[in-house]
């Protein structure tokens, strides 16, 4: 999302510096030209900047996407609330940083096995945040991020192999969402702090993700078990115990678009790449579309 966004800031803020030129540099302001852009900087920039400071600065192209790289980079967060599909907040929406400031959290919150302190009951709908824009047909960016949102709450899984889940449950096979571990309401988290191993720090990896830049551990345990070989020990490096190699914590999502690569050891460059090695790893058949929408929702955390 913050590549395609600064990319339109670009846009615009050079054609502006343009007009700026054609007035023979005369300190007046430029009015911003038409475009799927000009909203992005209205929205964004304006949050803390007056308009005409924007359109009267002498930046070229290359100065203004400097700039914005390192306003990212120090923290500004007046961009999360514009996004691919528009404003996060419209039509009802409950996507942006204003909202996730006000979302309940507790530990155990949503838990899918039954363990909310609360005693509530699982709901798989983790996700609500665009619940609102189920009924703009006429808007395809946004249906996407709603069948993307559906899909994270309610496709099924066969999740297999996951040591910390399926050895702790007594389970070959759990049937589950993706909401099974991210399971917090509109935010994503685990909501109990449980290392799973999911395959990301295995060696050799999948297919779906680049692991030619990292280390590889060969960690033999005293119990006489074969060698094992893993880019990140996880939390053994902590625990010492070697049912703990690979497992790591699942992440809050939200803020996902300015946050890559993904996973601890950043193997998957691109959401693309997570949604990728997802289908992989768990024999999910997502058809593009399916992959395309999924996408869709993650950027709009």
């Amino acid at each position: 999302m913050f590549r395609n966004f600064l990319l339109g800031l670009v846009t615009v803020l050079a054609f502006c510096l343009g007009l700026w030129g054609q007035g023979k540099g005369k300190q007046t302001a430029a009015a911003l030209p038409e475009g799927p852009s000009k909203a992005l900087v209205e929205k964004a920039c304006t949050t803390c900047h007056a308009l005409n400071l924007i359109t009267g600065a002498r930046h070229d192209a290359a100065e203004w996407k400097l700039l914005m790289e390192r306003m990212v980079a120090n923290g500004v967060s007046c961009f999360v609330e514009v996004g691919p599909s528009g404003n996060l907040t419209a039509f009802g929406a409950a996507g942006g940083a204003k909202n996730l400031s006000t979302q309940q959290f507790y530990i155990g919150i949503n838990d899918a096995f039954g363990s909310d302190p609360n005693g509530l009951a699982f709901n798989s709908n983790a996700f609500t945040l665009y619940n609102k824009w189920a009924s703009l047909s006429s808007q395809p960016k946004r249906q996407a991020v709603v069948r993307g949102q559906a899909l994270f709450n309610n496709l099924p899984i066969p999740i297999t192999g996951v040591a910390g889940l399926n050895d702790a449950l007594g389970e070959r096979v759990h049937n589950g969402t993706c909401t099974t571990c991210h399971d917090s309401p509109n935010v994503g988290n685990h909501s109990f702090p449980v290392p799973l191993n999911i395959g990301t720090t295995a060696y050799p990896g999948v297919a779906a993700l680049d692991i030619s830049g990292l280390p590889i551990y060969t960690v033999q345990c005293n119990d006489g078990s074969p060698a094992i070989q893993v880019t990140d020990i996880g939390r053994a490096m902590k625990s010492g115990n070697c049912a703990d190699i690979g497992k790591v914590k699942g992440p809050i999502l939200r803020g996902l678009a300015g946050r890559a690569p993904y996973f601890h050891n950043g193997a998957a460059a691109t959401l693309n790449d997570v949604v990728e090695f997802y289908d992989q790893r768990f024999n999910l058949n997502l058809s593009a579309r399916q992959k395309s929408d999924l996408v869709a929702f993650l950027q709009t955390l």
